[in-house]
């Protein structure tokens, strides 16, 4: 290789090192874009068809609006025995569809404001059938002593194995887990909820970590849209566990 080649890949490379950088730092630098690793950036394209989709996770229907999910990919009906998912997204306060015009306004950047009205919304397969939110199995192996937290409502715990604190609940045998990346070092840090939903499907709410303190209150209203979508089995075969079962946690509004 000669040495002006050898320059020239490391030209390229530097660059593209320096690009990722600024790729990484651009939320801290431009705070009124909503940009960089942090984002909760929608798909491009939406439609506001409110005709149903069925959706089936290892056995489990459905029936999911089109406005609700990225424009085409997932207007298909899908099915999978294992490793099934499919993505939803939602905007606060009413779990209202994205958008309800697939081609104005949809792909540009969002103001930080905008980001937060938005919820990424994911149910996928639970291998091995566990009824138990990973986080919160992970809050309780790995942490020390939880602690009531006022701002949440909820358990807050210790948790080395993160490097931040994880936030659990138990709804008479429903257990919930709430985890946070470093919120002081960006406003566009994000915040995740995970717990079983009906056997087989777990359902996981990612959104801005500003509306932590109402993070139970979210994922309890999400919960009940999504159950609403629910198909049960028309050969009611028993399952091992059903949070759709359970209505009516969410009753305060979302603000």
């Amino acid at each position: 290789m000669t040495r002006r080649r050898r320059l020239a890949m490391l030209g390229l490379g530097a660059g593209g090192l320096l690009a990722l950088l600024a790729w990484v730092f651009s939320p801290l630098l431009k705070e009124e874009g909503y940009w960089g690793p942090f984002v909760l950036q929608p798909p491009r394209l939406f439609t506001g068809d409110m005709t149903p989709v069925a959706h089936t996770i290892r056995g489990r229907t459905f029936q999911i609006p089109k406005a609700y999910l990225p424009f085409t990919d997932e207007h298909r009906p899908s099915s999978a025995d294992r490793h099934a998912r499919v993505q939803i997204w939602a905007e606060l306060p009413g779990l209202t569809p994205y958008d309800a015009d697939p081609y104005e306004g949809n792909g540009r950047v969002l103001t930080v404001d905008e980001a937060r009205r938005y919820v990424a919304i994911t149910l996928s397969s639970i291998v091995y059938n566990r009824p138990v939110s990973v986080y919160y199995e992970r809050a309780l192996e790995h942490g020390d002593a939880c602690v009531p937290d006022e701002t949440t409502g909820m358990q807050k715990c210790p948790n080395s194995s993160f490097g931040f604190p994880i936030w659990i609940e138990d709804l008479n045998g429903w257990k919930i887990g709430v985890y946070c990346g470093d919120t002081n070092f960006s406003t566009r840090s994000l915040c995740k909820v995970r717990a079983p939903l009906i056997q087989n499907v777990s359902l996981n709410v990612t959104f801005n970590h500003t509306r932590l303190p109402e993070a139970l209150r979210l994922f309890l209203h999400v919960a009940d849209l999504i159950c609403d979508w629910y198909a049960p089995d028309p050969e009611a075969r028993p399952l091992t566990f059903n949070h759709c079962t359970e209505r009516g946690h969410a009753l305060d509004p979302l603000g």
